[in-house]
């Protein structure tokens, strides 16, 4: 994160934000108020608005001066919050979090300083009268002395102000007026009309014969002869063979025996039973293959290189 204020990055970079113009003779604080996107900054009461800045807060360079814009809302429209979102003042950096900034100049209070009490001087002792001393024994009389305990502040020195002499009054210069030159009217210059020219009349223009198109005659086309080629005979293939369909032979199963007789005697009829399958094979046919058809000879040239 950046280290100084967009103020001070402004400045550096010779763009100094131009804000509302603080009263000479007081002392103010400077403040910065910051909020995030979609949030708002109260403004202080009685606090002037110096500089403010929308955009990145890690890069000032991202983002943009909206001094006058602050202004203007906080001002002439009577916003006692500014909202910092896109809608007031726009994109200046797409895809980075923003932040509003503004920098306000708070006056100071005046502290008033009571002005220390007057303690009353005490009241000076009158000193006892000096009695003669014997002059055997004499005595010194001690007087006390009292001292203050109020501080004592310096009186403050009178400036005595320059008397400047006073200025001799000279008389006002008259200003000589000159007659006005009157300017001479000329006459009009009357335009010479001039007498109408007829217009000549130019010989009609001479009608040239159109010039005719020479008419060639049409030209026979020629006959050029057709050469009838003999169309290629296709290649009749044989006839397949039809062989005849073989037939099923139903399978012919002996009736079932009873079983009147011992298991011995069945097991020997089961074994005396048994199938039989008739095929029928196809009598031998004979082929008779065709003979290819015999093709005219075509005539091959050679072209000798």
């Amino acid at each position: 994160m950046s280290q100084t204020d967009f103020f001070t990055y402004y400045r550096s970079v010779g763009k100094t934000p131009v804000g509302e113009t603080l009263p000479v003779g007081r002392d103010y604080d400077f403040v910065i108020k910051k909020c995030d996107d979609n949030e708002s900054i109260a403004i202080p009461p009685g606090a002037l608005i110096t500089a403010a800045y929308w955009g990145n807060p890690k890069k000032y360079s991202q983002g943009k001066d909206v001094t006058k814009k602050v202004i203007m809302y906080a001002r002439k429209k009577g916003f006692k919050q500014i909202f910092g979102n896109e809608e007031w003042f726009g994109d200046p950096w797409f895809g980075v979090r923003k932040t509003l900034q503004i920098r306000f100049a708070i006056p100071r209070k005046v502290a008033v300083v009571p002005k220390p009490a007057v303690v009353a001087k005490p009241a000076v002792v009158a000193k006892p009268a000096v009695v003669a001393k014997p002059v055997v024994q004499p005595r010194v009389v001690q007087t006390a002395t009292v001292v203050s305990s109020a501080p004592t502040y310096p009186t403050k020195p009178v400036v005595a102000q320059a008397t400047y002499p006073a200025q001799p009054s000279y008389p006002r210069p008259q200003v000589q007026a000159y007659p006005r030159p009157q300017v001479q009217a000329y006459p009009r210059p009357q335009v010479q009309a001039y007498p109408a020219q007829p217009r000549p009349a130019y010989p009609q223009q001479q009608a040239y014969p159109r010039p005719q198109v020479q008419a060639y005659p049409a030209q026979p086309r020629p006959a050029y002869p057709q050469q009838a080629y003999p169309r290629p005979q296709v290649q009749a293939y044989p006839a397949q063979p039809v062989y005849p369909r073989p037939q099923v032979v139903q399978h012919v199963y002996p009736t079932q025996p009873t079983f009147t007789h011992s298991p011995q005697v069945v097991m020997a009829a089961r074994a005396a039973a048994t199938r039989t399958v008739i095929i029928q094979q196809p009598a031998p046919q004979t082929v008779v293959y065709q003979q290819p058809a015999a093709y005219p000879r075509r005539t091959v040239m050679y072209r000798r290189f």
